[in-house]
């Protein structure tokens, strides 16, 4: 982003924290008819700042689907066919890896637009060199990494289709004791994750996923 637009979006967004969600919900709706790519933009940082947690929601939402950007044809080696979360720091996809002999389903990672610096992008070359280092049944594992054309780093990651941990334990009805279960194993990935001085600011059940196969 060049320096005269990134200016402009700082001060949009020091100004949009001191709103409320009525007031960041209408500035979003000025903006988007004024600068699509800046509403995008300042919709991603306010949804990444902790202290407009109560409003992201309705900040997001006021942004129209008709500017939301589309979808990268390709990261890397890969064909990205959705969406599948964003974050403060990273968009993932869902990708593709197609051969001759084999097609493959991956989860990659890639810097939210809104967020990329320099800093960013070496904090996401850390990530790959340490999720590369981890095996652990219970981790998704480390599949591939690089740069796309732009020098935008990318995690490709173990795609993992299942359910989150509270909803497989209801859905399933299971007991006490296959609920202790599930949780000695996620402290077992954990207590592996700190042994290799990783440490995971997010842990909660809505990002831990029972797979289904």
């Amino acid at each position: 982003m060049e320096t005269g637009r990134f200016r402009d979006l700082s001060a949009l967004f020091e100004h949009a924290i001191t709103l409320d969600a009525g007031g960041r919900r209408r500035l979003l709706e000025r903006l988007k008819n004024q600068d699509a790519e800046l509403a995008i933009r300042l919709a991603a940082m306010l949804a990444a700042d902790d202290a407009g947690a109560d409003a992201v929601a309705a900040a997001i939402d006021s942004i129209d689907n008709s500017i939301s950007p589309a979808l990268p044809a390709t990261i890397g080696p890969f064909r990205v066919l959705k969406k599948l979360g964003e974050g403060g720091m990273g968009v993932v996809y869902l990708g593709l890896r197609q051969t001759a002999d084999f097609e493959q389903l991956l989860a990659i990672k890639r810097l939210n637009a809104a967020v990329d610096s320099e800093l960013a992008r070496q904090r996401l070359r850390i990530e790959q060199r340490v999720l590369a280092s981890l095996r652990h049944p219970n981790i998704a594992q480390f599949v591939d990494g690089g740069e796309d054309a732009d020098g935008t780093p990318f995690v490709a990651m173990e795609y993992v289709e299942g359910t989150a941990l509270l909803d497989h334990a209801r859905a399933q009805a299971l007991p006490t004791r296959e609920r202790v279960k599930l949780f000695l194993d996620l402290c077992q990935a954990v207590h592996f994750a700190h042994q290799h001085l990783v440490v995971h600011r997010d842990i909660k059940a809505s990002n831990v996923l029972i797979d289904t196969h």
